[in-house]
């Protein structure tokens, strides 16, 4: 098949990428970075420009779009508040038009962050949103434009016909993550290995499951082909939850055997008042696992894989 993944220079762009191109497809990628990671296949296109602007040349055809484009990261997004909206509604909305034209099958990346904040700790499942009076940070207008954006591709795949998938993606780990975005993973093993502080947000009793990059490509991939019209599954690993203090407890002790000391900080000190930090976030994948999805990759043995990369890079 022929294939177009925007964001495809970005860190899950670049794992998926990777793996479309082994299955044997024909793949192209759309990023505002201009980055053309290299490509085996010669006839490999990679469009720089912005989704919601893109226009296809006449001749380009797909089979399937991954609509991954999208700012990202606690700290990433803070730089486009007042704008995160128009970028995630205005690259859907373009892509669904392309899309339809094209007859091609879309599958819409969306976010765990749709749920708003949390402090219980009930798996999420997919029946469940919120959208709660809060505080109008950086992070909750992500949230509310990853929701409205599956509510308008809903409406518009029922009005038009056009196939359509959603995911939500919850804590995802993997190489070539960039902790200057505030992925809490690649920070812990960049300060450990350095011999820095361990910095925790608060008092480190927020929950998360992360799920290895790995495990979410192949989700994605069954989504795609699998899973049902207009409908939205979740991605993450259950098994793996853990807290952000015994996440940080184990990066220094059993995986990097760090002297590094952990230290408790207020995130609103590091990076503003607009920095918003994220609660409880448990996934319920029993509709994932209903397609026959199971995560494979343990949290200890993924974190340890990353600290040796890390350490030899």
């Amino acid at each position: 098949m022929h294939i177009l993944v925007t964001g495809g220079s970005g860190f899950i762009g670049r794992h998926l990428t990777a793996s479309l191109y082994k299955a044997g497809h024909r793949v192209d990628t759309l990023d505002l970075t201009g980055v053309d990671r290299s490509s085996p296949q010669p006839e490999h296109l990679h469009f720089h420009a912005d989704a919601a602007t893109f226009s296809p040349h006449v001749s380009d055809s797909w089979d399937r779009i991954y609509h991954l484009a999208s700012p990202v990261g606690p700290i990433g997004v803070l730089g486009r508040r007042g704008k995160i909206a128009t970028d995630i509604i205005g690259g859907l909305a373009n892509m669904m038009r392309i899309a339809l034209a094209q007859r091609a099958r879309l599958l819409y990346v969306s976010s765990s962050e749709v749920y708003g904040p949390r402090s219980d700790d009930a798996p999420l499942h997919e029946a469940m949103t919120s959208v709660v009076p809060a505080e109008a940070t950086a992070r909750l207008e992500y949230g509310v434009s990853k929701l409205c954006g599956e509510i308008m591709a809903i409406n518009f795949a029922r009005h038009t016909g056009l196939p359509l998938r959603m995911v939500r993606l919850f804590n995802t780990i993997g190489e070539g993550q960039d902790p200057g975005k505030g992925f809490v993973v690649a920070r812990f093993l960049q300060q450990a290995l350095a011999g820095e502080s361990i910095t925790v947000y608060g008092d480190g009793s927020q929950l998360r499951a992360f799920v290895d990059v790995r495990d979410v490509v192949s989700a994605l991939q069954v989504v795609m082909e699998d899973g049902d019209d207009c409908s939205v599954y979740n991605v993450g690993n259950p098994a793996n939850l853990v807290t952000i203090l015994e996440l940080a407890r184990m990066v220094k002790c059993s995986v990097t055997g760090s002297a590094s000391v952990i230290i408790y900080v207020d995130p609103k000190d590091l990076h503003g008042s607009t920095f918003a930090e994220a609660w409880n976030k448990i996934p319920d994948i029993s509709k994932l696992r209903a397609l026959g999805w199971e995560p494979k990759n343990e949290l200890s043995v993924t974190l340890a894989r990353l600290a040796k990369g890390s350490d030899q890079a």
